[in-house]
């Protein structure tokens, strides 16, 4: 189970306001939707990649809110078999 993300400490915040960045996949991860000026430090990883991904629902007044540049992204995982790298099949 993943959380929605924790508040970045720049502006304020209004539960009752419901601006939110939509939920989409982007260079491989799985980004939920999430509330303006939340930072994401756990999307998830698509199928064949590993790591931590993270970026922030950037602080919005109108709807839709905009996704900031991702910061940290999923890698492709690589397995070794003997001299080779084989890297996992990704549809």
């Amino acid at each position: 189970m993943h959380s929605r993300g924790r508040r970045t400490p720049d502006g304020p915040f209004s539960r009752s306001t419901a601006i939110l960045c939509p939920a989409v996949t982007e260079d491989n991860a799985v980004w939920p939707a999430t509330a303006a000026g939340t930072l994401v430090d756990d999307a998830e990883c698509l199928p064949g990649y590993n790591g931590s991904a993270v970026r922030s629902c950037l602080e919005a007044t109108m709807a839709p809110g905009v996704w900031g540049p991702i910061v940290a992204a999923c890698e492709r995982t690589c397995h070794s078999i003997g001299s080779q790298a084989q890297y996992a099949d990704v549809h």
